[in-house]
């Protein structure tokens, strides 16, 4: 929850942050474009050692990504109890490949859903 809300504050002033630069609006790219522009993921850790219990779960993200192809937010959207810090975690060290406009790279946003999980015993 403490997630959710710093997530919205961090948001919210990206936004107010953007309007004052004049930047352009961050670019929405769909979760299927989204997911095929990672480089480099970092899967996440099954909390608890429950293994059987994340074998269904899945938690779905939406994800900030700077000019750079570098996470700047992770914003929770929906997810199995206990799994979704363990699910941000692991997309805050993901890298994107940046997304051009105009050949000039710009924020975006994009949506993942995270259905995989690595067993810690």
């Amino acid at each position: 929850m403490k997630t959710a809300v710093l997530s919205i504050l961090l948001i919210g002033s990206m936004s107010a942050d953007l309007k004052q630069r004049g930047s352009p609006p961050i670019v929405h790219v769909s979760e299927h474009a989204g997911d095929h522009r990672i480089v480099s993921r970092v899967q996440p850790f099954c909390p608890d050692g429950a293994c059987s219990l994340c074998a269904h779960a899945s938690v779905k993200l939406q994800v900030f990504v700077s000019r750079s192809g570098n996470v700047k937010v992770v914003v929770l959207l929906n997810g199995a109890a206990r799994r979704e810090e363990a699910a941000i975690t692991a997309v805050r060290q993901w890298r994107y490949d940046p997304y051009l406009v105009g050949g000039q790279p710009v924020e975006y946003e994009t949506r993942t859903t995270l259905a995989s999980w690595t067993c810690k015993n």
